[in-house]
C-alpha cells in the first residue's frame, strides 16, 4: 500500500495558534471615582428611604389627640377663633358660633396644650394689637371734638392725648408661648387654625407644630 501523497497546499500549512485572551482596559481613575460616588449615592438614598418609611410609620403611632365638646367641632373651633382674633371679644366670638362663653373657657380650659388654647391667646394678642393700632393713631393725630358756645355748636378742634400716648409707648406685652416667639406665632396662625382641634406635647416647638 503506497503512501498518500500530500498536496502543495498541505505541504505549506502552518500549525494553527492558540488564541490569546482579550487584554483587559485599563480603567482611568475618574472612572473608578464615578463608579465610587454612584454606589455611595445608592447607599444613601436607600438609607434615606429607610428613615422617611420610618418617621411615617412613627407618626402613624403618634396621632395626636383631638379637642372636642357638644358642639364644638374643629369648624366651631375655628371660627371662634377667627371672631375672637378680629374683635377681641370671647362672648362675641361665642356668640357668633352659636354656642356659650362659659363652654368655649370650659374647652380651653380642659387641655391646656390644644392649639385651640394656644391660638386663644394668640388671637387675644392679635386683636390687641389693632386695638392699639387705633388707639395710637387717635394719640398722634388727635381726636375732634366740638365746640360750644351758649349750647350751639360753633365748631370742633383736634384734642391730643399726651397720657395715652405715653402709656401706649411703655406698655409691654407678656409672651404668649415660652418657646414660640411672637413672629414664629404670627408666621404659624395659618397651621394653627388648619389644626385647631390638635392637643400638643408640652415642649411645644415651630418644627414640631409644622410637622403635624
Amino acid at each position: 500500500m503506497t503512501d498518500p501523497v500530500e498536496t502543495p497546499a498541505e505541504q505549506t500549512r502552518v500549525p494553527a495558534q492558540p488564541e490569546r485572551p482579550a487584554r483587559a482596559r485599563r480603567r482611568q481613575p475618574w472612572e473608578v471615582d464615578q463608579e465610587r460616588m454612584e454606589a455611595e449615592i445608592r447607599v444613601r438614598r436607600s438609607e434615606i428611604a429607610r428613615q422617611v418609611i420610618a418617621a411615617r410609620a412613627q407618626r402613624r403611632r403618634e396621632r395626636p389627640a383631638r379637642l372636642a365638646a357638644p358642639g364644638w367641632t374643629a369648624d366651631a373651633q375655628r371660627a371662634f377663633i377667627e371672631h375672637l382674633a378680629a374683635h377681641g371679644c370671647v362672648s362675641h366670638a361665642a356668640h357668633a358660633v352659636g354656642l356659650s362663653k362659659q363652654s368655649a373657657y370650659q374647652l380651653r380650659d380642659r387641655s391646656p396644650n390644644s392649639l385651640f388654647a394656644l391660638a386663644w391667646n394668640v388671637a387675644i394678642q392679635r386683636s390687641r394689637r389693632i386695638l392699639l393700632d387705633q388707639a395710637t393713631e387717635r394719640a398722634m393725630n388727635g381726636q375732634e371734638k366740638p365746640i360750644f358756645h351758649r349750647g350751639q355748636e360753633v365748631g370742633t378742634q383736634i384734642v391730643h392725648n399726651d397720657r395715652l400716648l405715653m402709656f401706649l409707648l411703655a406698655m409691654k406685652r407678656d409672651p404668649v408661648h415660652p418657646n414660640l416667639s411672637e413672629h414664629e406665632l404670627a408666621e404659624l396662625w395659618p397651621t394653627m387654625l388648619a389644626q385647631i382641634d390638635v392637643i400638643m406635647p408640652n415642649t411645644l416647638t415651630a418644627d414640631r407644630l409644622e410637622d403635624r
